[in-house]
């Protein structure tokens, strides 16, 4: 069975969105541990020979420190069979599913048209999509070596979607069982704001009992964690995804710019992986974990704040003023 590498043993990892720079070819991409956690060649004018360039350059020898590399493929969404745009395609293609098995789902995204979304409270529809992206899966795996899926649109009924929590779980088991059953792991991109007032920690355990990573697009995100108390709950239930051996990708729309704070957040947290474009210039955090080790104290929170002990050094961040560091 192939597991994701964990972060406990570095203290933090750098994951690299190889999907949306394929320009990496012939670049530096460092000696940090770093997990490309999943690709595909956007509007490439040769997309085969973009992404065959692209695996060229994360398997140079010493390059990729961990045999972890997930394609991307919707797990719930559903687009037309001409959408080229992507390379390896994106989503299933519509025409496989009849207008029986379908929802429309929330747009995740304000502007955007709802997701034509795989309606999996149907045993019939939830069998259907795991048989196919199991299959495209395990082809893709032939032609380019991927290790596992990174899945994409899952959402906590708190974000705007028309599909039961009970029956993303349900259908989250038997996809990772089936990708299991080939040695493939499973990454679910999942819409769930950790420490938000409308999020059980009951329902992230039950996610992190189906999943062996997690990619959080809302995680410690302003919008839902404003006080100490949600701070304390965004603890709480990180804590229980990562008790749970659960891999936990860190990202959101202000990830680019804040990723500093959100490799401080992690190093405090343990069991995180944050996203950092690997054409950025090196910064000072990529060395955190080869400088400060693992933790030698316990979290501690002052409000809005989170810090802990590395030897004689504290990490910190503060998720007012979204900023982070060593000290």
């Amino acid at each position: 069975m192939i597991t994701i590498p964990s972060p406990n043993d570095t203290g933090l990892l750098r994951i690299t969105p190889a999907n949306q720079y394929a320009a990496m070819d012939g670049g530096e991409i460092g000696p940090e541990p770093f997990v490309v956690y999943a690709f595909h060649v956007d509007e490439a004018s040769k997309p085969k020979t973009g992404l065959d360039a692209l695996l060229k350059a994360i398997r140079k020898p010493g390059v990729c420190k961990s045999d972890c590399l997930h394609t991307y493929l919707g797990g719930l969404n559903l687009a037309d069979e001409t959408d080229d745009s992507r390379f390896p395609f994106a989503d299933l293609p519509i025409g496989r599913f009849s207008a029986s098995e379908l929802v429309q789902g929330g747009a995740y995204n304000a502007g955007q048209p709802p997701l034509c979304l795989a309606d999996i409270s149907q045993t019939a529809v939830r069998d259907k999509l795991v048989r196919l992206i199991v299959a495209e899966t395990v082809r893709r795996r032939g032609e380019y070596g991927y290790t596992g899926l990174y899945a994409d649109n899952f959402a906590h009924p708190s974000m705007d979607t028309p599909i039961k929590w009970a029956d993303t779980i349900k259908y989250l088991t038997q996809l990772r069982e089936a990708l299991h059953s080939e040695s493939l792991t499973l990454i679910a991109n999942t819409a769930m704001a950790l420490g938000h007032d409308a999020l059980p920690t009951a329902d992230v355990a039950s996610i992190a009992q189906c999943v062996d990573g997690i990619g959080l697009e809302l995680a410690a995100n302003p919008n839902y964690v404003r006080t100490p108390t949600q701070l304390a709950n965004l603890v709480k239930q990180w804590q229980e995804l990562i008790s749970r051996d659960v891999r936990v990708f860190v990202f959101d729309e202000h990830a680019l710019k804040e990723a500093r704070f959100y490799a401080a957040l992690a190093m405090v947290l343990q069991g995180g992986y944050v996203w950092q474009p690997q054409e950025y210039d090196r910064q000072d955090w990529f060395a955190w974990p080869t400088l400060y080790g693992l933790p030698t104290g316990p979290i501690k929170q002052d409000g809005m704040t989170l810090s802990r002990k590395f030897g004689r050094v504290v990490v910190w961040a503060d998720l007012d003023k979204r900023v982070g560091g060593a000290k």
